[in-house]
C-alpha cells in the first residue's frame, strides 16, 4: 500500500512538473470601447492588467457610430495578427461589437460591461417618445434628414 501511494505521488510530481505552464500571454486581451471614445480609453486599465497578469492588450479604434457589422470588421482586422484564442473585453456598445465578433471568429471569453445586451431601453421606447412629444406640442424628436444629425430638438412646434 505505502509502495503504491509513493508511487502515485512520484506519478503526480512528474506530470506537474511535465504540464505546461500555463499563462496569460496564451491568451491575447482585445479592449473594446464604447461609443464616444476611442482604443485609448481602455489604456489605463490594459496598463494594470499588463502589470499584474503579463496579458498582452490590443486597445484598437473603431467606427462607433458605424453599424454593429462593420465594427465587428474593423476589429476583426485589427486582431487578425492574433492566431491564439482571445479575450474580447468590450465597454457599452463595445460589448455588442465583442459579441458579434464571436460569431466571426473563435473566441475565448467575452467580458462585457454595461453592454446593451437586452437592447438599448430608449430604442424600444421611442415611439412613445414621439407620441408623447407630438401630444405635449414639441417637434419630432429625431428630425431625419432635416441636417440636425439626430440632435434632441425641443420646444413648440
Amino acid at each position: 500500500m505505502r509502495h503504491l501511494l509513493m508511487s502515485s505521488l512520484l506519478i503526480m510530481a512528474i506530470a506537474a512538473w511535465w504540464a505546461p505552464v500555463a499563462a496569460a500571454q496564451d491568451r491575447p486581451v482585445v479592449f473594446v470601447h464604447g461609443i464616444n471614445s476611442n482604443g485609448g480609453s481602455r489604456s489605463g486599465a490594459a496598463a494594470r492588467l499588463r502589470a499584474k497578469l503579463a496579458i498582452v492588450a490590443d486597445l484598437p479604434n473603431l467606427s462607433s457610430r458605424a453599424l454593429y457589422e462593420t465594427q465587428a470588421s474593423q476589429l476583426q482586422q485589427a486582431v487578425a495578427h492574433r492566431d491564439a484564442l482571445l479575450v474580447a473585453v468590450g465597454h457599452s456598445n463595445g460589448g455588442v461589437v465583442s459579441r458579434e465578433l464571436s460569431r466571426r471568429r473563435p473566441v475565448s471569453g467575452i467580458v462585457t460591461l454595461g453592454a446593451p445586451n437586452q437592447g438599448a431601453p430608449i430604442v424600444s421606447n421611442l415611439w412613445a417618445m414621439s407620441w408623447f412629444n407630438d401630444r405635449c406640442g414639441f417637434r419630432k424628436l429625431w428630425p431625419l434628414g432635416s441636417g440636425n444629425s439626430g440632435r434632441l430638438i425641443g420646444g413648440p412646434k
